[in-house]
Order: C-alpha cells, then structure tokens, then sequence
C-alpha cells in the first residue's frame, strides 16, 4: 500500500551557481557515505542536484518537509551495482518513516542536460 509520493525537480545551473556562493553547502547536504562519493565525480553541480532532488521528493512522500527535526543528512542516496538508486533513513528521518508504517522506499530520478526530477514513493 503506497503511503506517500514525492516529486522534485531541481535546475543543475542553479545548483551550480548555489556551489559557487556556498562551497559549504554540498558538506550539509550530503550523508557521509555520500560524501565520499561526491569528493570523486568530475560534475559536482549534477551529483548534488541528483541527491537533493530525491532526498526532497522523500521529505515530501514523507509529508513532513524539513519539519520536525529531520536533516538533509539523514537520508542518504546511494544506486546498486546495477546503478539503481536507493535511500537509506537515519535518526528523525527514520523514526517519522516508521510512524507511518514504511516498509520500503522506491525512488528514482532521471537526469538531462539543464535538470534533474526525482520521484520517490512510502510503501507499507
């Protein structure tokens, strides 16, 4: 049974631009396994755009937005093998997940040259 749904888009110029001013901004944004991998990708600007996108349609599945005291970094976006992407939840994040009844998360995102949009839905 499908919980909640979420959807975002993000531009990646203005993720660039967002880098430019605020170098910092990928640091309190990013998980720290996805951290590791951001330190290494040659187009910064694409990889956060990718990560923010889904982690802001899983704060929308999860009704909450950033309320509630939930952090950008509690919810980590990582692909499979395969490269399909999945998201893990830690502290608050985690906690509203469960008061929901989430059992599993199904997201993706699909990129082009000037944006990025992500889906992610709560299924119990």
């Amino acid at each position: 049974m499908i919980v909640g749904v979420g959807v975002d888009m993000v531009v990646i110029e203005r993720m660039a631009q967002a880098l430019q001013r605020t170098p910092r901004i990928a640091r309190r944004l990013l998980a720290d396994a996805e951290w590791l991998e951001f330190e290494q990708v040659k187009d910064p600007a694409r990889f956060l755009a990718k990560r923010f996108a889904v982690k802001e349609a899983v704060l929308k599945a999860l009704g909450t937005g950033l309320a509630q005291g939930i952090s950008w970094q509690e919810i980590c976006v990582q692909k499979t093998a395969a490269g399909q992407p999945y998201v893990t939840l830690q502290g608050q994040a985690a906690r509203q997940a469960e008061s929901l009844g989430i059992q599993h998360w199904h997201v993706s995102y699909s990129d082009e040259k000037a944006q990025v949009v992500a889906l992610a839905i709560a299924e119990k």
